[in-house]
């Protein structure tokens, strides 16, 4: 197997399995074998996970690397199995993005370290660069925008989401393509954000 035929299957394991998470919180019931499978799975791979060195744009492989990483931790932490140690090791990576540090601030307030999580966003800005091309994170600015959508209301950061519930709803109202992932990530962001009862997005 190639390394990003590698890369596109560890991304699409995390997103299939944030499916299934987020189905067991609903209520639904997951077969033990499988969500113990794929936490073990998640936290193979984020063992295994290694810095690259100056990671820069979005569309570089080393930055859509830390996102990945960044993610996975998130599930296994939404999943009831942080992985501390290697939250730890990817905080203290330079190559930290801002939606990087909300989706870690998210899993450290999921892990009950909300401490570390507040310390992790202080300086963090909730802007989102415009991908000029694809990638093996399937990434666009929406989807972004819904990640972080989603880690404030992890964050109980629901005084900060204002901004981004007006930009994700204008731009699924809109008649432009968004892929499907991005239009999941910011559906299931919006419902998270709406059943928070925040009134300052909604109001």
């Amino acid at each position: 197997m190639s390394g990003a035929s590698d890369e596109y299957s560890r991304w699409a394991t995390t997103y299939a399995g944030h499916f299934l998470i987020e189905a067991e919180r609903a209520g639904y019931t997951l077969p033990p074998s499988m969500k113990s499978g794929l936490v073990r799975s998640l936290r193979s791979s984020a063992a295994s996970w290694k810095h690259t060195p100056n990671a820069g744009s979005a569309r570089d492989p080393a930055r859509q690397a830390v996102l990945d990483q960044s993610y996975r931790l998130y599930v296994l932490a939404l999943a009831g199995s942080p992985d501390v140690g290697a939250m730890n090791r990817l905080r203290e990576s330079a190559a930290l993005a801002d939606t990087d540090r909300w989706l870690l601030a998210a899993s450290y307030k999921l892990a009950g370290l909300a401490d570390v999580a507040s310390a992790l966003t202080r300086n963090a800005s909730l802007r989102v660069s415009e991908y000029t091309a694809s990638d093996y994170t399937f990434g666009g600015a929406l989807r972004d925008r819904a990640l972080l959508l989603q880690s404030l209301v992890t964050l109980g950061r629901l005084d900060k989401t204002a901004d981004l519930v007006r930009a994700i709803s204008a731009e699924l109202s809109s008649e432009g393509w968004y892929s499907t992932q991005s239009v999941s990530f910011s559906l299931l962001a919006m419902a998270k954000c709406a059943g928070s009862g925040t009134p300052t997005a909604f109001g």
